[in-house]
């Protein structure tokens, strides 16, 4: 029985690190259920650099520390999600929807925020700068 879990748990750390690498090498399109996906298997902080999440729902997921550098998250529904700590440096929210959203001690330099929805958003100690 031992075993097997350790078996399953490499393979599943080998997943997470191609689907990772690969996110990496590509940013690619993901949609909701690749992100939940790479949430269940992925090791922390989960690595999203560059991936497109355009008009993607991302609403009420756990994204706390992710790496979301440069990412396009332009009209991307991300509804009561947990960003804490999630480092969205130079990340496209053009348009996005994060009402509601746990933004607490994020790091939003030089993320473009045209057109968000930041309604009952908690910002508390967000790091925002431009240049």
């Amino acid at each position: 029985m031992i075993k097997k879990t350790i078996i399953l748990t490499a393979l599943l750390f080998t997943i997470s690190n191609n689907i990772q690498a690969q996110a990496k090498a590509t940013a690619p399109d993901l949609t909701r259920a690749d992100v939940i996906k790479l949430i269940a298997v992925a090791t922390k902080p989960l690595n999203l650099t560059g991936v497109n999440l355009s008009k993607v729902d991302l609403s009420y997921l756990d994204l706390h520390e992710a790496d979301l550098t440069r990412a396009n998250l332009t009209g991307a529904k991300l509804i009561k999600t947990n960003l804490g700590n999630a480092l969205l440096i130079g990340a496209n929210l053009s348009g996005a929807n994060l009402s509601e959203a746990y933004l607490v001690q994020a790091y939003l330099i030089e993320a473009n925020l045209s057109g968000a929805n930041l309604s009952g958003a908690n910002l508390t100690d967000v790091k925002v700068y431009t240049k």
